[in-house]
């Protein structure tokens, strides 16, 4: 990911059970009764939002392993990173957050504590280890104790440590020596402890399967069991309490608000049921936030009236949201295999889609032109669509296609049809009402088309063929170039032609004779390109989950200037305005600012559907009409051309300023950057844990202006280094400047 490149818990939160589930129809109910709330008597009077004012991912730090648990003290999160220890990242500055140090324990860190200038990690296999935090960016373990389970959750109150013990139970050790903590008392839970929270002499287990068990602590080596709350089909995975209240991460029974004032008879008070299985929960203020998994990501509930909790907010993570504690106006949740994701929370509510879904039922891609908007369907052909009124599309005409309609270039009265195996078909749209094929030429597998002027450039399997379409009852094939590898995407720069060519890159054409177009250049993408599209002088690619920005003011020489990572795997993007639109697929809808194509930033978005895989989209400010091959057509509101968030560097590059390209990368990345003035610099490679990889440029005086280097991802002695996230710092007079690297093999 690019930047230019680019609470604590009062009880607790854990780990994700194996079931998967869709969003629940009461769930999407809820969100569509909201929507119809939020958007008033008149959603005509509906204009655009600012999706950066809402629930938002705002800064992500990577770790060397799986981020399982975290804990904020002081503006540093303590990361439990499973094989790796614990990690320490300095996050004062959220949409910053900087790993400062890091630490390896004996087994898996599964959670952390955080008292006292110690940091207590639940280990695994490997019991309770206690590490001195005192210098965050050398931590040191002291010492340990080994528990009969697997310690999954730990809590500390003065000298005692509380451990989850999995099948241990609830394990009391006592830590008043940091290098020799010893066994204090015990309670075998009929479960598996999962996690712990301590309130007053009361320890309160989430026992997995065997509900909540609330055990009496008074007497440290004699714990006692007072009762326990039961739950039908849950699994309890957290629990946090907040005075009489505990809320409870129940698994697929969502999440459970338990009256807990009397300990021995606690009570159901109310239920929230969730898109995803509940894992772990935090609370600030009347808002929950819990941690579902891999489907459900991260989910703001209201619990200010506890008996009638609701859903105000759902924001899909990178990865697997293991764990959420708060801390001011941000979230941090521990997302697995992509570190520590912050959120902002200032509104904790998420942006929703206009009520109803309209006809096509399914599409595959969209293209405007007017009021009608025409949609590909597959084997079931095209689609035309009335859009006189956005907000009540209307169906008009439906026209079965020889082939499979992959894709639509709607320009003037004619629908430009990439149909697979029989090619590219012509639709006269003149009469709406009864679209009728007019022309086709014949082409091994058409996937992708775009048009302009008398021409139409087609990604043809592993070619692209360039068409003759002054005649649309007549077009024929005046040009090709093979690819080794099957063209996806086209898109128009000029006199070329920019082709989304999968693990190749993208590769561009020139198209300036179309009888004989030629190979200009490559554009090294660092994963798979599967979209791409032109808006003045930058290019945009949706390259597996990132969108990278390309300047193609001379197409020959294109260069990446920025990239920004989304939540799912992208299958268009629109550009509009300083604003690109992504199709991310089952995270619906996602914004990004790139007024600043050095800085690109995710503003934020909104899920539609029920289990929509976002396919293509159509822009007409101020709504957006959403395809999807899962549901009908959705429309969500466009971003105001105004937004809350501050670009994350000029668009004229600072003093200092660092660019690498591509970034992820396989085998090479350039490192550019400029000085304002004559000064010395230094660009070195480090590692996640700090250590220096790889210096670059060490020079006692550097020239004003633009300079790079490359990175082949080797060390100083020219060894081949893991994948994984690296630092690349620049250092220039008194300035320092840092960007991630990510390489992949």
């Amino acid at each position: 990911m690019s930047a230019a490149f680019a609470g604590i818990r009062t009880g607790h939160r854990r780990r994700a059970a194996s079931s998967r589930r869709p969003l629940e129809v009461a769930v999407r109910a809820v969100l569509a009764a909201a929507a119809a709330a939020l958007l008033a008597a008149s959603a005509h009077a509906q204009s655009c939002v600012d999706y950066a004012s809402f629930l938002r991912r705002i800064g992500l730090a990577d770790t060397p392993n799986v981020a399982q648990a975290v804990q904020i003290v002081g503006g540093l999160a303590f990361v439990a990173d499973r094989d790796s220890g614990l990690a320490i990242i300095d996050v004062s500055i959220p949409s910053a957050p900087a790993l400062m140090g890091r630490v390896d324990t004996p087994g898996e860190a599964m959670d952390v504590f955080v008292s006292a200038g110690f940091a207590y990690v639940a280990d695994g296999d490997a019991g309770l280890r206690v590490v001195d935090v005192a210098n965050p960016s050398s931590p040191v373990l002291r010492g340990g104790v080994d528990t009969p389970g697997s310690a999954r959750a730990v809590v500390v109150a003065g000298a005692l440590a509380y451990v989850a013990d999995n099948w241990g139970g609830l394990r009391i050790i006592d830590v008043a020596d940091r290098d020799a903590p010893v066994s204090a008392g015990f309670f075998d839970t009929p479960g598996n402890a999962e996690d712990v929270a301590l309130s007053g002499s009361v320890a309160f287990i989430a026992d997995a399967l065997s509900g909540l068990p609330a055990i009496d602590v008074s007497n440290p080596s004699a714990p006692t069991l007072i009762s326990t709350f039961n739950t039908l089909g849950g699994r309890m995975n957290g629990v946090i309490t907040d005075g009489t209240v505990a809320y409870a991460a129940d698994g697929a029974n969502g999440i459970q608000i338990v009256d807990i004032s009397n300990p021995a008879a606690m009570s159901a008070v109310g239920t929230a049921d969730l898109p995803d299985d509940a894992i772990r929960v935090a609370k600030a203020g009347d808002i929950a936030f819990v941690a579902t998994g891999t489907t459900g990501g991260l989910q703001a509930v209201d619990v200010s009236n506890p008996s009638s909790p609701v859903i105000v907010g759902s924001l899909d993570t990178f990865g697997t949201a293991y764990d959420v504690v708060t801390s001011g106006a941000a979230a941090f949740v521990a997302d697995g295999g992509h570190g520590l994701l912050a959120v902002d929370i200032t509104n904790p509510a998420s942006v929703l889609p206009f009520p109803g879904e309209f006809a096509p039922a399914s599409s595959r891609s969209l293209s405007r032109v007017g009021n009608l908007l025409a949609a590909s369907r597959g084997f079931s052909g095209i689609e035309i669509v009335d859009l006189s009124d956005p907000l009540a599309p209307a169906f008009v005409s439906t026209l079965d296609t020889p082939g499979s309609a992959s894709d639509v270039a709607a320009v003037g009265s004619f629908v430009y049809v990439a149909d697979l195996s029989p090619g590219v078909q012509i639709v006269d749209i003149s009469n709406p009402a009864a679209p009728a094929i007019v022309g086709n030429a014949d082409t091994d597998a058409a996937s992708d088309i775009a048009v302009a002027g008398s021409h139409a450039y087609v990604a043809d399997d592993v070619r692209l063929r360039v068409l003759d379409v002054s005649n649309p009852a007549a077009p024929a094939v005046v040009g090709s170039l093979a690819f080794a590898i099957a063209a996806q995407d086209v898109a128009i720069a000029g006199s070329h032609v920019l082709v989304a060519n999968f693990t190749a890159g993208v590769q561009v054409v020139d198209v300036s004779d179309p009888a004989n177009p030629t190979l200009s250049t490559t554009i090294d993408t660092p994963d798979y390109s599967l979209c791409v599209e032109v808006a003045g002088d930058y290019a945009y690619v949706g390259d597996a989950q990132y969108v990278l920005v390309v300047d193609v003011t001379d197409p020959a020489n294109a260069v990446i200037t920025g990239s920004v990572e989304t939540a799912d795997q992208i299958w268009n993007v629109v550009p509009n305005g300083s604003f690109v639109y992504v199709a991310n697929a089952a995270a619906g809808v996602q914004v990004v600012d790139v007024s600043n194509p050095f800085a690109p930033v995710l503003l934020g978005g909104v899920l539609v559907g029920n289990s929509a895989n976002v396919r293509d989209l159509a822009v007409d400010p101020p709504f957006v009409h959403a395809g999807s091959s899962g549901s009908g057509l959705q429309i969500v509101p466009a971003q105001c051309e105004a937004t809350t968030v501050s670009q994350a560097g000029p668009r004229a590059p600072s003093p200092a300023h660092l660019v690498a390209s591509p970034n992820p990368f396989r085998d090479l990345s350039t490192l550019r950057f400029v000085l304002a003035t004559p000064s010395p610099v230094s660009l070195t490679v480090f590692d996640v844990a700090g250590r220096r990889v790889r210096t670059l440029v060490a020079a006692s005086r550097a020239g004003a202006g633009w300079h790079e280097a490359q990175w082949d991802g080797r060390n100083d002695r020219g060894r081949r280094v893991a994948p994984g996230t690296y630092v690349a710092r620049l250092q220039a007079a008194d300035q320092t400047v840092t960007g991630r690297l990510t390489l992949h093999r």
